[in-house]
């Protein structure tokens, strides 16, 4: 058995690409990689609900994820119910848009970024 640990940070940036809020945590002994990083976003959509957030756009290279959450029918599985409380959190934001990003891309947005 593998146990992943995710420490997960979160920028939260305006339209113009500034951030105007961070978050860090790290979630210990998880077992799928795909529930790590759904409850890694869940975590992050918690934390743009209580800023207050109305518009929110979330990318992530799992895309997994990503199918999870888009699909209407939603698995019998810890994604799956992870899922279900992304679609709680719909009515919370004016817009609030998931998308997958090629990994590559992250990696190469995230250099960018620093510099």
């Amino acid at each position: 058995m593998v146990c992943i640990t995710l420490t997960n940070v979160f920028h939260y940036r305006d339209i113009e690409g500034m951030v105007v809020a961070a978050q860090c945590w790290c979630i210990l002994s998880l077992q799928e990689s795909d529930v790590a990083e759904g409850l890694a976003m869940l975590k992050g959509l918690k934390f743009a609900k209580d800023m207050l957030f109305l518009k929110l756009i979330v990318e992530s290279d799992s895309s997994n994820v990503i199918t999870s959450i888009s699909e209407t029918q939603h698995q019998q599985s810890y994604l799956g119910s992870i899922a279900e409380d992304y679609n709680s959190f719909a009515s919370s934001f004016h817009s609030l848009d998931f998308y997958h990003i090629h990994r590559e891309v992250h990696k190469l947005i995230t250099v960018i970024l620093q510099d």
